[in-house]
Parts: structure tokens; C-alpha cells; sequence
């Protein structure tokens, strides 16, 4: 299970400053009971890779009740580390791909089946992103 976000982006440096590091930091509640590995990658006009940034840590699963068929969601947060070159690729890019790959402990596909009306609320993946920029 793979859940993608393209979006536009416009980012000309300044002048004034010269940043030498970033990050993006991605606070996260994650409902599903499985794990999940989180990238941006900033595309240029014709949408190729020109910089893939893969967060620090996995996105926690959520904690699944097999008995009411619930999951109680987890908390946590994903450092993506944005380099000196990075930042230079920023104002190449004009749009970035945010992907979330959810991936089972043994790797195997998943299927997700509705099976009862609490059920419903095990389909959640909220996300807020914050940037720092260092000079």
C-alpha cells in the first residue's frame, strides 16, 4: 500500500542568507496497523527524480485489536535531512512527490478487509509537516 502527494513548489534563495541545511520535519498519527517507510522526492518540470530524501526513522504502525477488530493509533514523528545540494535542487524543482510505502513485519502483501462498523476507523494516516532552515 503505497500513498502518494504531488504538489507544486516555488523556492528562489535569498540573497541575504545562504542556508547550509534544512529539515522537514513530519509529525504523524498513524490508525493502520502497519509500518510504513516515508520520501519526498524533488521533481523537475518534466517530473524526474532530481533528489530523493528518505525520512530517518519508519512511521510507527498503529496497535491492531484482532478481538474488536480496532486499532489504537500511534504517534511519532519523520526527520527528513535536506543537504546543501538539496536546498540547490529546491529551486530546480517545480513539484515534489511525497510517498508513504506501508509494508507488513515479514513483507508480505496485505489485505484489508471491513469487518465490522468500529472497523472504519482504522483507515487513518494524519500528517503535519514543519521546516527549519539553517544558516
Amino acid at each position: 500500500l503505497a500513498l502518494t502527494d504531488t504538489f507544486a513548489v516555488s523556492y528562489t534563495g535569498s540573497s541575504s542568507y545562504s542556508p547550509t541545511d534544512s529539515e522537514i520535519i513530519l509529525d504523524y498519527v498513524n490508525g493502520f496497523p502497519i509500518s510504513a517507510e516515508a520520501s519526498f522526492y524533488l521533481l523537475d518540470a518534466d517530473n524526474s527524480v532530481i533528489s530523493t530524501i528518505i525520512g530517518d526513522t519508519p512511521i510507527s504502525s498503529g496497535t491492531y485489536n484482532s478481538v474488536d477488530f480496532s486499532t489504537t493509533s500511534n504517534k511519532g514523528a519523520v526527520l527528513f535531512s535536506l543537504t546543501e545540494q538539496d536546498l540547490a535542487n529546491l529551486e530546480l524543482a517545480t513539484n515534489i512527490a511525497f510517498i508513504v510505502s506501508f509494508t507488513s513485519d515479514s513483507g508480505q502483501k496485505i489485505k484489508v478487509n471491513r469487518v465490522a462498523s468500529s472497523y472504519s476507523h482504522f483507515h487513518s494516516l494524519k500528517m503535519r509537516v514543519h521546516t527549519h532552515i539553517h544558516t
